[in-house]
């Protein structure tokens, strides 16, 4: 598809790496979107609102989406926006909400970024990002896969489309308002790394450990065959 090589060239393009060692990269935004600045930050803090009244009611759920977004900004993946900043056009402010999976008596949340919530006139922010080429295995053979085998292991990258930093520039394109309760004052953030649920984040990432191994497998010949 056209688009999927444009996203592939624009990453080729773009992606660097910083003093670390660890991976930036640009969010591949077609350059047609529009400037909905205002209305998605008043988007955003309607569901701010429906999240709190939410929160009030549930202390568990309080303390868990609390302690996200505290470890979010701990962990430098998200910093507050300026007040001289707050006024940019090319924002887009995405809203939040919990996904809760339930194993036994273990409770895990995750915080999903609604880069898919529409505006008035039918806009969204993934309608504007490319998806980029699938780069995931096909699952069906991932198992079909394990009958070769006597062992298998399956593991979980900790938190993985965080470990991809985005670009200065295109951050505020994932801007967030966050306060825990009604009686707090809100607070303007933008997202420095590849946020869960925006339609490009599966590329970015696989995109990016494929890079990984062009750059270090030479290096690092037997965790590059992996």
């Amino acid at each position: 598809m056209p688009e999927d090589k444009m996203a592939e060239h624009f990453f080729k393009e773009t992606h660097s790496r910083d003093s670390r060692g660890r991976y930036e990269v640009r969010l591949p935004v077609r350059p047609e979107h529009p400037r909905v600045a205002n209305e998605t930050r008043s988007m955003a803090f309607k569901s701010l609102s429906g999240i709190q009244r939410r929160l009030s009611r549930d202390a568990r759920l309080a303390e868990a989406y609390g302690s996200f977004v505290r470890d979010y900004e701990r962990l430098g993946h998200m910093t507050r926006v300026p007040a001289s900043e707050i006024q940019c056009e090319d924002a887009w402010y995405l809203p939040h909400h919990a996904v809760i999976q339930a194993s036994g008596d273990k409770c895990k949340l995750r915080v999903v970024f609604d880069a898919s919530r529409k505006t008035r006139a039918e806009h969204c922010l993934n309608d504007f990002l490319w998806s980029g080429p699938p780069l995931q295995g096909d699952i069906s053979l991932i198992f079909l896969n394990w009958r070769k085998y006597r062992f298998a292991f399956t593991a979980d990258m900790v938190k993985m489309f965080r470990q991809f930093l985005v670009k200065r520039e295109d951050q505020d394109l994932q801007r967030i308002v966050w306060a825990p309760t009604a009686d707090a004052g809100p607070v303007d953030y933008r997202l420095n790394t590849v946020a869960y649920g925006t339609t490009c984040a599966p590329y970015l990432a696989i995109r990016t450990l494929s890079q990984l191994v062009i750059d270090e497998g030479v290096n690092f010949p037997l965790g590059a065959v992996v």
